[in-house]
């Protein structure tokens, strides 16, 4: 019998003069169990309050997120009690519908697997709209080892000279030895081509119709658009700018990653002996946790 359910009969026989010694024989039980008052609920209201924060702070987030953060925070929870409360509170979000994959697998093409830092890069393109300025992409460069995301390039068109130049500014973090990308013609371009070529990197294009291969710059747009586009509507295509390297820096610094085994990516790539996470004389930008970041 529930504590709220004991108190409410209790109040009841009590109204109408009835001994509880009368009740617990009434009901079967023992006189200690009327008298018991669970502790359960004063234990929970501090992590349900703390559940509440971080979900209003980041609506996109499930209860693995969640939990994670309040480990990191010092709460000492486990994934369980932090999924009870966050269906108590009503914060669960629908089940994303998976589609079949019917394009087979080409088993002749082999990702280079990444050891390191720097070892291994993936790009590629999203899209988004502004309401003044209209469509614009956003070119996304992601470390598939510690999953460190590096500033973007946001602009109204992104050719290939431009692809080049972004990559040529990136090398302040570091060079790599294998960048994998999509067949776009940015990419299969002279100027983006012929500087893979001069500085020696290998250039690792995936299977036609098969983005699955590029999987870790995937998953990363589909954070980039849950977490950041999807709760945004941006006027002006520097706002756009703004906030997406604000959410950049929140994913790289304060955002723990499961892949990763709840760690950061800056934390995962400064374990990399010899990486700098930032170019140098750059510091962590400090992003508040309570407060919502973009």
């Amino acid at each position: 019998m529930m504590p709220t359910m004991k108190s409410q009969l209790q109040e009841h026989y009590r109204a109408r003069g009835l001994p509880l010694r009368c009740l617990a024989r009434r009901l079967g039980v023992s006189r200690s169990s009327l008298y018991y008052r669970g502790r359960r609920e004063g234990r929970d209201a501090e992590v349900s309050q703390q559940i509440q924060q971080v979900a209003l702070a980041h609506p996109a987030w499930g209860y693995r997120s969640i939990g994670r953060v309040l480990e990191r925070q010092g709460m000492r929870v486990n994934l369980k009690r932090v999924y009870r409360l966050y269906r108590g509170l009503k914060l669960q979000k629908p089940a994303p519908r998976r589609r079949r994959d019917r394009v087979n697998r080409d088993l002749c093409f082999q990702p280079t697997p990444a050891e390191g830092s720097n070892q291994v890069w993936a790009m590629d393109f999203v899209h988004d709209r502004t309401r003044g300025e209209g469509t614009f992409r956003i070119l996304t460069v992601e470390d598939t080892h510690d999953r460190y995301a590096f500033p973007p390039l946001v602009a109204k068109h992104i050719g290939a000279e431009a692809v080049r130049d972004h990559l040529d500014a990136l090398l302040v973090y570091g060079q790599p030895r294998v960048i994998r990308r999509d067949n776009g013609p940015e990419f299969r371009g002279v100027a983006v081509q012929g500087w893979m070529a001069r500085r020696r990197i290998q250039d690792e294009p995936i299977p036609k119709g098969k983005p699955f291969f590029n999987g870790f710059i995937e998953s990363f747009h589909a954070t980039l658009r849950r977490e950041c586009l999807n709760l945004e509507e941006f006027d002006t295509l520097a706002e756009a700018r703004n906030r997406i390297e604000h959410w950049r820096c929140f994913y790289n610094e304060h955002r723990p990653h499961s892949a990763l085994g709840g760690q950061t990516p800056i934390e995962k790539r400064r374990l990399a002996q010899g990486e700098r996470p930032f170019p140098l004389g750059q510091q962590d930008t400090h992003i508040d946790n309570a407060r919502r970041i973009y």
